[in-house]
């Protein structure tokens, strides 16, 4: 039996693989368990192929199904102190280096939503060096925009 995989696919993977598992090694810290939540990401979009290529933003989709992927690995069925589009900005830029040109190709946003996003996360997020870490939001302070950091559930 021979498969052959979709000419756009192929070059959507080669185009985003490389990002893809900088992100997923950086916010599980293994690169084994990375590189297995990268190629079932990209397993899974093979199947959604033709879904993926008609919505409006294909890399935008792509990369709601690696962050479940990367989720799940980490066990992260909880919400970050960041909305997750913001959280993912900031790590690809403070953690990975990535100029902003990059990070709206590999999130499928335009560099304008990923410069509101930085900004968001600079205003909610001051000093906190982990954007996936916990945060309460149930005592803030009202003279500040700052939240309490919890070890527990929020």
């Amino acid at each position: 039996m021979t498969i052959s995989l979709p000419a756009e696919y192929t070059a959507f993977c080669l185009l985003h693989q490389n990002a893809y598992h900088r992100y997923a090694a950086q916010r599980l810290r293994d690169v084994a368990i990375a590189r297995a939540c990268v190629e079932g990401a990209l397993g899974e979009l093979v199947t959604i192929w033709p879904f993926v290529l008609s919505s409006a933003r294909p890399s935008a989709v792509a990369w709601r199904v690696l962050r479940r992927w990367v989720n799940r690995a980490a066990g992260d069925d909880r919400s970050a102190p960041l909305p997750a589009p913001v959280a993912d900005a900031v790590l690809l830029r403070d953690e990975l280096h990535f100029p902003m040109a990059k990070i709206a190709a590999v999130m499928g946003l335009d560099e304008a939503a990923v410069t509101v996003h930085l900004r968001t996360a600079a205003r909610t997020a001051a000093g906190t060096a982990d954007p996936h870490r916990r945060v309460s939001a149930t005592a803030p302070n009202p003279d500040r925009n700052t939240f309490r950091e919890t070890s527990g559930s929020a």
